[in-house]
């Protein structure tokens, strides 16, 4: 496989991951079903990541690079990646909650809320990681049609935190009462 067929297969595989992410419904969908999105996301930027791994950049080059635009995007997406699976479990963590309130079981639903909690919190570990990936770019590496590229992705992680920022505080309310 030539440079540009990896390039080619490797960008295929990033959108790829990036429709699997954006078909899921956070409110509405099962957890479970995010999480083996999600599984399936990471694979294909875990694919994508080792073919475009083996562009070899040209020394000492100053110019904008597609391959490198693209590797920083797939490293930056697999971290939001990880986030996201935290939430997903996290989530499981609510419903078993709910489910151990309803036959009044408060024991097993502080430790499910405290499980969310602690999914929660390195949740947001990882997409901070994420975002300072993000930031470390050198966008003059990058070639100017995948400038928008990275501010999607920058978009996405702070929407996604506004996400995670609800969810905490809907599990410190109910632990608070």
């Amino acid at each position: 496989m030539n440079e540009e067929e990896a390039y080619s297969s490797s960008f295929d595989l990033y959108e790829q991951a990036g429709t699997k992410i954006s078909g899921i419904d956070w409110e509405s969908d099962p957890p479970e079903l995010i999480d083996a999105r999600l599984q399936e996301a990471e694979a294909d930027l875990n694919e994508a990541y080792e073919i475009v791994n083996t562009i070899q950049p040209k020394p000492e080059s100053a110019k904008p690079s597609a391959p490198y635009a693209l590797r920083e995007l797939i490293l930056g997406k697999t971290v939001y990646v990880s986030a996201a699976r935290e939430v997903a479990t996290a989530q499981v963590h609510i419903l078993n909650a709910g489910d151990a309130a309803a036959i009044y079981q408060y024991a097993d639903w502080s430790l499910e809320m405290h499980a969310a909690q602690e999914n929660l919190e390195l949740a947001r570990t990882r997409l901070s990681v994420s975002d300072t990936h993000m930031d470390g770019i050198n966008m003059t590496l990058v070639p100017m049609d995948m400038r928008s590229d990275i501010t999607e992705a920058k978009a996405l992680n702070a929407i996604f935190a506004e996400h995670i920022t609800s969810l905490e505080r809907s599990v410190e309310l109910a632990l608070e009462s």
